[in-house]
């Protein structure tokens, strides 16, 4: 019960105790969210994006280390990184960016490499969350999945009042005038408005521009995944040994905030222990395998305030792209770290970039 309000240091049977881990419970045991799991999933978000753009934690491999050399690039100048050719984002298009590192907090995983990638996606942005999202489509860029479920859904993303979008609601004091419009929990005055506001009125700090953008049938400006949270049970196929690695993951979807930069969306993913199966054996030749961290940030090339472009090529021609062709074009940082019996640590950096590279072609040629 108390894991549902506030860490603990106690794990879910089967789980040995260590004094440096805390747990919580994320769902309520009836199919909705703990009370905690809002803020344990805002944190997730925070600490993903902070590590997927430190540059102090990643190092470049020599092939991206000279192609930075070369456009004069800093991996804090990304997330648009470059103002030449960096590929055209196509299923032709193997160019992308690697890096490797650690964390440097020494707990549980902390010895294992992580992995960076990044690259263009001849996708807008709203395709690609919508394709990586639905576990239904995980087979049109994954040909080694032996399949995605959905077995919790804590948040559907289409309640306004949703703890998962990100999206905080300001709550007003005083007296608002009359005529005055809330914007981001302020009252602004308008003289063409005659709306009555009172004390109290709740605005959401989401802009309302997307609808509009929405309504003129040129752009869905917003996924229909944004606040979406569930628990999924995925496997993979492993051809070379005849092996299935399960993975039992907090998936979530979200928004980038201002601070992060806008104009884009964040995906995070972080392994669970199913507290009615650990120590559960799930069949033969099945190995339960863990993804301490996976995030994916997702970047349009293209403002979505007022059209504003930066000059990005799409072709080999220098060709600067319009506006229709970054609309039809994203950025893709990618970050996993994970935990695998079979993988020995001697070889982990390398099948893991040769995995985010592999990773990087399917969601092209997808």
């Amino acid at each position: 019960y108390e894991l549902r309000y506030h860490p603990t240091p106690h794990p879910p049977p089967g789980i040995q105790f260590n004094i440096d881990e805390h747990w919580i419970c994320i769902d309520d045991g009836n199919g909705a969210h703990s009370p905690i799991a809002p803020q344990a999933v805002d944190a997730l978000v925070a600490m993903g994006y902070r590590a997927a753009c430190d540059p102090m934690m990643w190092t470049p491999t020599s092939k991206t280390r000279k192609y930075m050399a070369e456009k004069r690039l800093m991996i804090e100048s990304c997330p648009l990184p470059g103002p030449i050719f960096e590929g055209e984002g196509g299923s032709n298009d193997a160019s992308c960016l690697l890096w490797s590192g650690s964390f440097r907090h020494r707990y549980y995983g902390s010895e294992l490499p992580a992995i960076r990638s990044q690259g263009f996606v001849n996708k807008s942005a709203e395709e690609l969350v919508d394709l990586l999202m639905d576990s239904a489509r995980v087979g049109e860029y994954n040909k080694s999945s032996a399949g995605r479920i959905d077995e919790v859904v804590l948040s559907y993303g289409n309640n306004t009042e949703c703890p998962f979008s990100g999206q905080r609601k300001k709550r007003l004091t005083g007296v608002v005038v009359q005529g005055a419009e809330i914007v981001d929990g302020t009252a602004t005055f308008a003289e063409d408005l005659e709306t009555d506001f009172t004390v109290g009125s709740l605005a959401r700090t989401s802009s309302s521009h997307s609808d509009s953008s929405s309504s003129r049938g040129q752009q869905r400006w917003v996924s229909n995944f944004v606040g979406v949270t569930k628990l999924v049970r995925s496997r993979n196929r492993i051809p070379l040994i005849k092996k299935t690695l399960e993975f039992t993951t907090l998936l979530h979807c979200r928004e980038l905030l201002d601070e992060q930069g806008g104009n884009g969306y964040i995906i995070v993913g972080r392994s669970t222990i199913p507290a009615d199966d650990t120590g559960h054996c799930s069949g033969k030749g099945v190995i339960r395998s863990e993804m301490l961290l996976n995030v994916i940030i997702i970047r349009r090339l293209h403002q979505r305030e007022n059209g504003i472009s930066r000059t990005v090529p799409v072709g080999k021609s220098g060709r600067a792209a319009s506006t229709k062709d970054l609309r039809n074009r994203c950025l893709l940082i990618t970050m996993n770290h994970l935990k695998c019996p079979l993988m020995p640590k001697l070889i982990a950096k390398r099948v893991g970039l040769s995995a985010a590279t592999n990773f990087m072609s399917d969601i092209r040629a997808a």
